[in-house]
């Protein structure tokens, strides 16, 4: 099998400084490594040096560090989501199930006629023969292809502000399911045909991450 490459690493010894990613006021600071130039109750904007990596000492001496550690803030953020009232949604049907018999990379179908969808989705999986309590390169592959076509859904305006509401939730729960949401503001307009909805929050959060100090 062709092997994925690794993505780089950082390392924790290369030298870094813990910056802020965005405008906020301070709430926690749990330094690891470092020097902390900032103190609870700060405003800060993003890129701001919250945990320095270098140090320099009275002699003129300079030292570099892997900063790092944890800076919790509040700040506010905006988003906007759009629900159009027309829509055109892929709708599954019944899946169509085939099996194949694999014979030393060879598909042999153990069944009559084609598949006769244009537009489908497929998976497989496969159970394999053995002999002698060793597998083979022989087995059964169980074919799923899962049909789909298309539907033009309408919406009234409380239905598109109610699936509006869905895709707000979706959004915190992937992007701060582990930060504190303390205020939530949501504005519905319609503009045409879309519904959307501008959404203010007040986050506590993670607002620091490390970046490299380049050395000449």
């Amino acid at each position: 099998a062709e092997a994925t490459s690794q993505p780089g690493m950082l390392h924790d010894r290369v030298p870094c400084n813990y910056v802020a990613t965005r405008d906020a006021c301070i709430q926690s600071i749990m330094p690891a490594c470092g020097m902390v130039l900032r103190q609870v109750g700060d405003g800060v904007k993003a890129g701001d040096v919250l945990i320095s990596g270098v140090l320099e000492e009275e002699t003129g001496a300079v030292s570099y560090f892997h900063a790092s550690g944890s800076v919790t803030g509040v700040y506010q953020e905006t988003m906007t989501f759009a629900q159009p009232l027309a829509e055109e949604l892929r709708i599954p049907e019944e899946p169509v199930r085939r099996r194949v018999l694999s014979l030393f990379g060879q598909r042999i179908p153990l069944y009559f006629g084609e598949v006769q969808p244009s537009m489908y989705e497929y998976a497989e999986s496969e159970t394999r023969f053995s002999m002698l309590g060793r597998e083979i390169p022989m087995g059964i592959l169980h074919c799923t292809y899962i049909p789909y076509g298309y539907r033009i859904c309408a919406y009234e305006r409380q239905e598109a502000e109610a699936l509006l509401r869905e895709k707000c939730t979706q959004y915190e729960q992937n992007f701060h399911s582990s930060d504190e949401i303390q205020d939530k503001t949501l504005e519905f307009r319609q503009e045409d045909s879309v519904i959307y909805c501008d959404v203010r929050y007040v986050i506590c959060g993670e607002i620091g991450t490390i970046r490299e100090i380049f050395i000449k």
